[in-house]
């Protein structure tokens, strides 16, 4: 960290690109980016419609990802453990930073579902489940 508990953006995007194999200049292509971030490339296309991801438009269509946008996005999305001691270098309230706060007990935070989750899915399964016809 830099003096005042702050974070070197610039050390940390290379060393974040470094370790994940990446170039922080080069353009990478929806599906690359994706593959990078590791989710899938309609999670990426709902994050960047949805203003979470920094992104190139490169004509009416085409769209590309800068490795350093990559490297904000992981960056932002840490879940970091104490908000005193450390913070994201960014100050916004994105989801998955400190200012966004912690969800509230029962609510699941997106990608899997939680436990309570799953064992409601699976008993709305059973109670709809035509009956056998024998």
């Amino acid at each position: 960290m830099a003096a005042g508990g702050e974070f070197d953006i610039e050390a940390l995007r290379s060393q974040i690109a470094g370790e994940n194999g990446f170039l922080l200049y080069r353009q990478y292509k929806e599906p690359e980016a994706a593959e990078i971030i590791g989710i899938h490339p309609a999670t990426l296309k709902k994050l960047r419609l949805a203003g979470k991801i920094g992104f190139i438009r490169k004509g009416k269509r085409a769209i590309a990802y800068f490795g350093f946008q990559i490297a904000d996005h992981l960056i932002e999305s840490v879940q970091w453990p104490d908000a005193k001691a450390a913070s994201p270098p960014s100050s916004s309230a994105r989801p998955g930073s400190v200012g966004a706060g912690t969800p509230a007990h029962g609510t699941d935070t997106g990608g899997t579902q939680s436990e309570d989750a799953r064992a409601a899915l699976a008993l709305a399964r059973k109670t709809l489940k035509r009956p056998n016809s024998s």
